[in-house]
């Protein structure tokens, strides 16, 4: 019961009233961008609500169990949007997709690897033969 009241104190949780929203809009023939707007406002809360559920999860499951949750269901609005994507026969949109995923989340990690050497260490040489 405390954890429904963390969920529903969040302002985040305001912005789930956009799911059934985005169910009327979807069968009702409302515009496209109407229709966008409205999953777009949904799915914002709901990868919240999933990170907060994988938190949950790992104070139950202990910490090794919990990052490997926490890893697989974060990436679960891209999986989602990529089956629906492949549904809809995009395929080219959902590799496309996943590799500028994957090469952001590289590029952001060797980024921060290099910052925080760099606060660390003033001067850092580089042996290619290594």
């Amino acid at each position: 019961c405390d954890g429904l009241k963390h969920l529903l104190s969040s302002k985040l949780a305001l912005l789930l009233i956009n799911v059934p929203i985005a169910w009327y809009f979807q069968f009702a023939g409302a515009s496209p961008l109407s229709h966008f707007a409205a999953n777009f406002g949904a799915i914002v809360p709901l990868a919240w609500l999933i990170s907060e559920a994988t938190d949950q999860l790992e104070g139950i499951v202990g910490p090794t169990i919990g990052v490997l949750l926490n890893s697989t269901f974060g990436n679960m609005v891209e999986i989602i949007l990529s089956v629906q994507a492949i549904r809809a026969g995009l395929v080219k949109v959902v590799q496309s997709s996943l590799l500028g995923a994957m090469l952001m989340n590289l590029l952001f990690v060797t980024g921060c690897c290099f910052m925080v050497t760099g606060l660390k260490f003033h001067s850092v040489s580089f042996n290619p033969n290594a």
